[in-house]
């Protein structure tokens, strides 16, 4: 059965994106600071020195991440799956730090809710299951052998009160606090057009201010 066929493929990649993310974290980690990422708030890394410490970290990481996963081959059957990787740019993760502090009543936010898709993974298939059909496989799948920091069915609306966007959501931190979360998105393909229409609505609306002017700003007050 055709349906089948792509469930064992992402449970075949889940496996695959999990072990690269022990593998990478552990040896990034040999020699790079550490934070405890659900403990570290967002308030606590985004003014002062502690700040710059921790954008330029932020940077060293998303370079080696860029560096390392980017070259890799990912096997995967094109028949059956739509398998997409994107390492985030550097800007665009210390502008959310920054949507986070003024949203999040300051940055009172672990840094493990914010940055949570530094590396993103997305598989699109073609299922008449629901999403809340294969998030359930997921979870009970005695095949899927790495843990999951979380999974759930993501709904955005839009101001109409429409479903704009649906996807499952999973996140990889291979049960250890100091490692920055993967994501992974599931989509069904008729939703593949709606979820990046969404997507761009949203870069479009959301109001970012840039690290430079907030630190020029956070610098004034101290």
């Amino acid at each position: 059965m055709a349906l089948e066929l792509s469930f064992c493929e992402i449970e075949r990649l889940i496996n695959e994106i999990g072990e690269f993310h022990t593998y990478f974290s552990r040896t990034y980690y040999e020699s790079a600071k550490k934070y405890n990422l659900k403990t570290t708030q967002v308030r606590d890394v985004s003014s002062g020195e502690n700040g710059i410490k921790f954008m330029l970290d932020l940077m060293l990481y998303i370079r080696k991440a860029g560096e390392t996963l980017i070259p890799i081959p990912i096997n995967y059957d094109s028949k059956r799956v739509e398998f997409r990787l994107r390492v985030k740019q550097p800007e665009s993760a210390i502008n959310k730090i920054y949507h986070y502090k003024l949203t999040h009543e300051d940055g009172k936010i672990p840094l493990q809710k914010c940055l949570n898709d530094l590396v993103g993974f997305r598989i699109i298939i073609d299922s008449s299951f629901s999403y809340d059909d294969i998030k359930e496989y997921i979870e009970q799948s005695p095949r899927i052998k790495v843990p999951l920091m979380k999974i759930y069915v993501r709904k955005d609306y839009d101001e109409e009160g429409k479903l704009s966007y649906i996807g499952v959501h999973a996140y990889f931190k291979s049960g250890n606090n100091s490692f920055f979360p993967w994501e992974l998105q599931i989509w069904k393909g008729v939703d593949e057009q709606s979820n990046e229409f969404s997507h761009t609505q949203y870069k479009a609306k959301r109001e970012y201010i840039s690290w430079a002017d907030s630190y020029e700003k956070e610098s004034e007050k101290s």
